[in-house]
């Protein structure tokens, strides 16, 4: 598959992810609160990026650690993608549990960046290193593209003091 073919189909996967909880048919039953713990994230190393996507069952009992940027996405969305990447090969690829939070200290080999999946009880982890296969860089390039795409539509909310009252939104 070209480069180019590659990248619409991370795009138009991460476009379709978005859009499948507003598209939610009359034979869904689950509310936000019924799916597993979903969370995926990617640290880069080499640029000291943390960003974490989750869903509201795993936002409620985890806070993102210090420098990291967490956004919540609807179990629906979290869930199908999980699915989607596991189908593709993420479990075949991942070590198993939580990945290395630094460089190397847990890992035991230098790598650039990581990319960890955790869905209930499944929790893994690959590497973006030196000594990977063809099919194993692609599938780290795809589905680091799939994330970064979705992150960046996904809202992220920050507290916001109000110390000016009413006077919030009047111009000078």
């Amino acid at each position: 598959m070209s480069p180019n073919i590659a990248i619409q189909r991370v795009q138009f996967f991460a476009v379709a992810a978005l859009s499948i909880s507003s598209c939610a048919g009359p034979g869904d039953t689950k509310v936000e609160g019924d799916y597993p713990e979903a969370y995926i994230c990617l640290r880069d190393f080499g640029s000291d990026v943390h960003f974490e996507l989750v869903n509201a069952t795993y936002a409620k009992t985890h806070s993102a650690p210090a420098g990291a940027d967490m956004r919540v996405q609807s179990g629906e969305v979290m869930a199908t993608w999980i699915r989607s990447i596991g189908d593709g090969g993420l479990w075949d690829y991942a070590r198993p549990g939580q990945g290395p939070l630094t460089l190397q200290s847990e890992a035991g080999f230098p790598m650039h960046s990581i990319l960890e999946v955790k869905r209930g009880s499944d929790h893994g982890w690959i590497a973006f290193r030196q000594g990977l296969t063809k099919e194993e860089l692609k599938f780290f390039a795809e589905n680091k593209m799939a994330f970064i795409s979705v992150f960046n539509q996904t809202p992220g909310y920050q507290q916001v003091d109000n110390t000016q009252g009413a006077e919030i939104f009047r111009s000078n």
